[in-house]
């Protein structure tokens, strides 16, 4: 979002308004791969979801024989650093309803 405030006057971005180019859509796979732990020489090749309950992406082939070992992909649905979990978040709003301005509950 922030490259597409900036360049949104510089023709070599344009790629980035138009989502169904192909341009478009490898940057995102790109940006993707990137932000998984893929090194920028390989990738994995197997299909995935970049959000929950969103469309699978088929990566393009890679041009190495032989993958590397890499740390599985993390899983769309797993709360993001700073999330809370829904079991986390209900202790939390039980704990704040608990919460008295009386003094002497303060420390309860």
């Amino acid at each position: 979002a922030i490259i597409m405030q900036r360049e949104i006057s510089n023709p070599a971005f344009q790629f980035l308004f138009r989502n169904d180019s192909p341009e478009h859509v490898y940057y995102r796979w790109k940006l993707f791969s990137l932000l998984q732990g893929d090194p920028t020489g390989f990738w994995r090749t197997e299909a995935f979801q970049m959000f929950g309950g969103g469309s699978l992406w088929q990566p393009p082939p890679s041009i190495h024989h032989k993958e590397p070992e890499r740390p599985p992909l993390k899983d769309v649905n797993e709360p993001k650093r700073g999330e809370l979990t829904d079991k986390e978040r209900d202790e939390l709003e039980t704990m704040l309803r608990k919460i008295t301005p009386e003094r002497s509950r303060v420390a309860d």
